[in-house]
C-alpha cells in the first residue's frame, strides 16, 4: 500500500488510487475538471496539476493520472505557483 504525504498529512491507499482520490481521502481539494469516477481517467484539462517533489516521478504531473506511490506532494502550493506565473511570496 502506497504511503505519502499531501500537504504535510500522511495518506496510506490501496494499489491503484490515484493522487487526486489520495488526496480526496483525507478532505484535501485538488481542482479538476475532466475527472470524474464514473468515466474513468482522462487527463485532458490540466487542471489537477501537482508537484511531485521526491519519489521514482519527479515534476509536475496530472494528479488524475498519477497512481499513488510512496513519495512526498504539494499540491495546494504548486497550485498557488501556476496561477501566480511561477512567482511564489514567501508570505
Amino acid at each position: 500500500m502506497p504511503k505519502l504525504i499531501i500537504d504535510q498529512i500522511a495518506v496510506e491507499v490501496a494499489e491503484g488510487t490515484t493522487v487526486l482520490e489520495a488526496a480526496q481521502s483525507v478532505d484535501i481539494s485538488i481542482p479538476h475538471f475532466c475527472w470524474h469516477p464514473a468515466l474513468g481517467r482522462a487527463g485532458a484539462c490540466r487542471v489537477c496539476a501537482v508537484k511531485l517533489l521526491d519519489g521514482p516521478v519527479k515534476g509536475i504531473q496530472m494528479s488524475c493520472m498519477l497512481p499513488a506511490q510512496t513519495a512526498w506532494w504539494f499540491p495546494r502550493r504548486i497550485r498557488m505557483l501556476l496561477l501566480c506565473g511561477g512567482r511564489l511570496s514567501s508570505g
